[in-house]
């Protein structure tokens, strides 16, 4: 009996090769962080560390300036002894923390979109986590889907409740088309 040869399985990370596009330090007094002109990546993932403000923030992740009831999510959140979750469909935007209002210098968080540069669904996945000064907060499963008919070219990290402070860090990277 001769060998039989079985192809390597394919592997959506075995060719990615992620690049930093732009990281920047929030700007004090400003509620947002925003990377324009992004085109010809496939694959994005927002990265952010300890953005700073002066009071807690609602961390939210929005698409091309889109405030349109496009995005669906879940998230599962723990902190103590809890385990709880949301699901949010047509929603405005992704919230990274479901909602909960955390500390930003102790936030953390990650995004990845997928098939950004199509025109069809773009699949979400990340994590975060952070405090609110009393309770330490999880967020170790965030995914979703962002509904839009045109490939993602701006990607905003805001805060609906307070101005950063000039701290931390958040970070573009991509994977080459």
């Amino acid at each position: 009996m001769g060998a039989t040869t079985v192809p390597a399985a394919s592997s959506a990370n075995a060719s990615d090769n992620w690049v930093l596009i732009s990281s920047v330090s929030p700007t004090a007094s400003t509620t947002s962080v925003s990377f324009t002109s992004i085109s010809g990546y496939k694959k994005l993932l927002l990265k952010v560390i300890a953005p700073g403000s002066a009071a807690n923030i609602v961390p939210i992740v929005r698409f091309n300036s889109d405030t349109a009831a496009n995005y669906a999510y879940s998230s599962i959140r723990s902190y103590g002894t809890q385990l709880g979750g949301l699901l949010a469909t047509n929603d405005t935007s992704v919230k990274l923390t479901g909602g909960a209002g955390i500390s930003s210098n102790q936030f953390y968080g990650e995004l990845m979109i997928i098939d950004t540069n199509t025109t069809g669904v773009k699949n979400l996945s990340g994590f975060s986590g952070g405090s609110d000064g009393s309770n330490t907060y999880i967020f170790p499963s965030i995914t979703g889907s962002y509904f839009a008919s045109a490939a993602i070219t701006t990607v905003a990290f805001s805060t609906t409740s307070s101005n950063f402070d000039g701290a931390g860090t958040v970070a573009l990277y991509g994977v080459a088309s």
